[in-house]
């Protein structure tokens, strides 16, 4: 169609941001193709910028524009709802469903955002929507490099298109470059032949290939061939007169045009949308400017080294009861020279005191036996110890949790899932070795970084619900670690779901039930099952909270990510690939025939939501849960179910064949 793109995105860099990648990309391409579809001439435009940044968050606004068809407020007001579009034309002339915005709000909103549009019939619309992110404080953070030289250069931008000159403007603005817009070729000549004998004459022209009168190509051929447009360099002490260097910037990469360029002599040629850095590089480039270095980067990460330097040798008492997490911790520490001591409870690390130093105790808190509140007590109760720093290690990041374990005479406090650089923040600011020597050669210098690199056992496979990356941070890479805990987790919790169950509605052990969820919370944390911490985190605290009436819906989000993770470690484990399959499998039940005819309506009426795509299908999952959960039907069930959340239909389709195969074959 010959559409202008233009990208207006944040030029001066705000960091990483955390957050649904996956889906606010889907969300841009559902935006961005609707606003090319209902577009017929003009420019799409695609802008992401921070309204609100402190330093753990930012909240994102994202905008799609389009000089479309545009729409009434009348459309716009039905225009979120399923299969609904301006009118019955639209589908005609367009082709669609319109079930694309609606899937856009719902993930919207699952992210805790919003979204809205702008519009007016025959001039376009806009639409915008903003979520919350959470900020990287350690991330990367590189800005190219601008030599002392170009920066004194003053760059001319020609462009008829106001929001192109805009970003272009800004992205030079934001280099250190002095740039002045104008939108015509004509005007462009009169601008260069009123400034070529000033100081503020200009070195670079930037100008576009299509415009109205006086095309790019036109406007080069003057400003390359004729005098008029020369400068000075330093028009006080260089005699030679030069000629500005131009380059072509078009959206659309036609040969011919290209071939055009360099015939007239025009520098260089880029293609627009383009990054701030092949901007520069262009313009380094034309003048003969190399530099081996273009960028500049705050370090990313914890410098291993410095850690060893100054923590290694201490002897810290890990007060911790999971097994896993315990190996995680030992990972970390032991990985920059920290000697660790491991304790089960709190009663143990009394015990363990009685005839040990140590220069830091990292206590968790709720432990069985004894937890940490009393173990930290009953240790600031004797003077003897007044000089060893406490600090709590827990998954409680609830207000006022922190005030509490400083009042129990705690020095400090760190969450889990472990989070590598508060952790060793909290280490340096405490621990003060004594009598022992620090490592005087350091034989590893390197970063402990968030991107880790593959190790000579070869890459991880793909798996559902978990960040590999995240749990390998926390490992210092160690894959055969990654893959042991994992196995070790699937035998600990393959039957929690039924455990939690029972304890929950059989039994009526509240504490037993909150114990449990708070265990796997842990875990699945430091071993990057966000999903799952997620899940068990909100079943925890229902638990806690004495929520009764929310205990069903919890456990079953809980049972989802759990068979999620067990599923997709079994391949972690080669030696023993159908151990968990056949323990599920054992404990699933039969469905009575009353049980079928019962969910047979209602998987109709799923099947044909599925084939039309239709969100309803999510909500159906309710009025079958109670009945298909735990049966012969089981897992594809919950195959089903996710497929659904992430609104694959097709495989969705394919579950619930084998869902109905399995009921009626």
């Amino acid at each position: 169609k010959e559409l202008e793109l233009v990208v207006s995105a944040p030029t001066n860099s705000i960091g990483a941001l955390m957050g649904d990648r996956l889906r606010i990309q889907q969300i841009l391409i559902n935006l961005i193709g609707n606003a090319i579809k209902f577009t017929q001439q003009g420019e799409i435009v695609i802008s992401a910028r921070p309204i609100e940044l402190t330093k753990e968050s930012a909240i994102m606004e994202f905008s799609v524009k389009d000089t479309g068809i545009g729409l009434t407020p009348e459309q716009t007001s039905r225009l979120f709802s399923a299969f609904e579009q301006a009118d019955g034309s639209t589908t005609r002339k367009y082709g669609g469903t319109g079930l694309g915005l609606s899937i856009c709000k719902r993930l919207i909103t699952i992210m805790d955002g919003e979204i809205w549009i702008k519009s007016e019939p025959n001039v376009g619309s806009t639409f915008f929507f903003k979520v919350p992110l959470g900020r990287v404080s350690k991330s990367k953070r590189c800005r190219p490099i601008v030599p002392d030289m170009v920066r004194t250069m003053k760059v001319l931008v020609v462009d008829d298109n106001e929001s192109a000159r805009m970003v272009m403007t800004d992205t030079l603005d934001a280099l250190g470059l002095d740039s002045h817009a104008l939108s015509t070729g004509h005007e462009a000549l009169e601008e260069l032949r009123t400034t070529s004998n000033e100081n503020d004459h200009y070195a670079v022209v930037l100008l576009d290939w299509r415009m109205p009168g006086m095309d790019g190509l036109e406007a080069a051929k003057y400003i390359l061939s004729d005098h008029t447009y020369t400068y000075r360099p330093d028009p006080l002490s260089s005699p030679d007169e030069r000629l500005p260097k131009v380059i072509m910037m078009t959206a659309f990469g036609h040969d011919h045009v290209i071939t055009q360029a360099k015939k007239i002599g025009v520098d260089s040629f880029l293609l627009k949308p383009m990054t701030p850095t092949i901007l520069l590089d262009a313009i380094l480039w034309i003048f003969g400017i190399s530099s081996e270095k273009k960028h500049e980067c705050k370090k990313d990460g914890i410098d291993k080294a410095d850690l060893i330097q100054t923590l290694g040798g201490a002897r810290i008492l890990l007060v911790e009861d999971n097994t896993i997490n315990q190996r995680v911790a030992r990972e970390i520490l032991e990985g920059v020279a920290i000697s660790v001591t491991v304790a089960g409870n709190g009663q143990e690390s009394l015990d363990i005191l009685e005839n040990n130093r140590f220069d830091l105790i990292l206590m968790d808190i709720q432990m069985p036996v004894m937890d940490g509140h009393i173990a930290t007590k009953r240790i600031r109760s004797e003077r003897r110890y007044d000089d060893i720093p406490i600090v709590a290690m827990t998954a409680h990041a609830l207000t006022g949790d922190r005030e509490h374990c400083l009042a129990m005479g705690m020095d400090d406090y760190v969450t889990k899932p472990i989070v590598i650089e508060k952790l060793f923040g909290a280490l340096t600011k405490w621990i003060k070795p004594q009598g022992h020597e620090r490592p005087k050669k350091l034989s590893d210098s390197s970063v402990l970084a968030p991107h880790v690199t593959e190790s000579t056992h070869g890459p991880l496979p793909k798996l559902q619900g978990i960040d590999t990356e995240d749990a390998l941070k926390r490992l210092g890479g160690n894959k055969t670690l990654f893959r042991e805990m994992w196995v070790e987790f699937r035998t600990e919790h393959v039957r929690s779901v039924d455990k939690l169950r029972a304890a929950l509605f059989n039994e009526k052990n509240i504490d037993s039930a909150r114990q449990m969820a708070h265990a796997i919370k842990g875990v699945s944390g430091n071993l990057g099952a966000t999903p799952l911490f997620k899940a068990a985190l909100a079943l925890e605290k229902s638990i806690a909270d004495d929520d009764s009436e929310h205990w069903k819906e919890r456990l079953d989000t809980f049972g989802l990510r759990l068979q999620e993770v067990l599923e997709s470690t079994a391949q972690l484990a080669p030696s023993e690939p159908n151990k968990v399959s056949t323990d599920i499998k054992a404990e699933q039940r039969a469905l009575s025939e009353a049980d079928v005819a019962l969910v047979d309506p209602i998987l109709k009426q799923l099947a044909d939501w599925i084939v039309e795509g239709n969100i309803n299908a999510v909500d159906c999952l309710d009025d079958l849960r109670s009945t298909l959960e735990g049966s012969v039907v089981d897992q594809p069930f919950r195959a089903l179910s996710r497929a659904l959340g992430d609104f694959d239909f097709e495989q969705a389709g394919s579950q619930l064949e084998l869902i109905n195969s399995r009921l009626h074959g």
